[in-house]
């Protein structure tokens, strides 16, 4: 559900921002409000929605030169030392060769 409420996704697919660039699927939770030092969301006051606001995303110009190859994307759960978790992804460039 918060995928298809997502911003950067909903104002990519009308080609508003991040024209030609790309993004692995977001398979992962949510990396921001979390409690500081915990893998637990915003039960401040405040009580924010969990959102994706740590991203990565790649744009390839020489598209007929070099392949990208997103292998993985994911967020590191296991740190705890902010509201974010951040997010990691292993991106393979070739060079193709005529």
């Amino acid at each position: 559900v918060l995928v298809s409420k997502d911003q950067l996704l909903q104002e990519a697919e009308r080609g508003e921002i991040f024209k030609g660039y790309c993004e692995g699927t977001l398979g992962f939770k949510p990396t921001y409000k979390y409690n500081v030092g915990s893998s637990n969301y915003d039960t401040s006051n405040k009580v924010r929605v969990p959102a994706w606001t740590d991203r990565i995303l790649y744009k390839i110009q020489d598209t007929e030169n070099i392949k990208a190859t997103l292998h993985s994307y994911d967020s590191m759960d296991q740190v705890n030392g902010s509201d974010h978790k951040p997010v990691k992804a292993d991106l393979c460039l070739k060079w193709i060769h005529d």
